[in-house]
């Protein structure tokens, strides 16, 4: 479009209402089209089919021509959502067998902890155990001395 040479703005009372109101949601095929309409008065018909093509190229616009073109669109979208929903179903089973092995190892190392624990508050309760150690050590140590050479 180079004998396009300046931008094209058309005014309509839409346009207004959207400045005012704010963006309508549309589809985008809904989009493109109100686009194309606005410009049908002001463009020659060369330039428009032009615009027609760049956005079907650009994927901006879909041009279906038969029901079956339709179908076979929905059939790819749909096989792309399940491809795609499988791949999310598999890095998640894999993210879960990671989580559940961090969950066996952190068990395991509180149950060894609150043994640990349980020893050290059994040693602290009761000192006849620590001097029963002790008294074995000493004696020991008593015992030995006489065999020293």
């Amino acid at each position: 479009a180079k004998h396009i040479k300046s931008s094209l703005r058309v005014q309509c009372k839409e346009d207004k209402f959207d400045k005012t109101h704010g963006p309508t949601s549309l589809p985008k095929d809904e989009t493109c089209q109100k686009i194309l309409d606005k410009l049908r008065g002001k463009l020659d018909v060369d330039v428009m089919e032009l615009l027609e093509e760049l956005f079907i190229e650009e994927g901006i616009f879909n041009d279906f021509n038969s029901d079956e073109e339709v179908e076979s669109a929905f059939k790819d979208v749909t096989s792309r959502t399940i491809s795609s929903l499988q791949q999310a179903v598999e890095e998640l089973l894999v993210t879960v067998e990671e989580l559940e092995g961090e969950n066996k190892a952190l068990k395991a190392r509180v149950e060894a902890a609150e043994r640990y624990d349980a020893h050290w508050k059994e040693a602290r309760e009761n000192p006849s155990f620590l001097h029963r150690i002790l008294g074995i050590n000493g004696f020991i140590s008593w015992f030995g001395s006489f065999f020293h050479i």
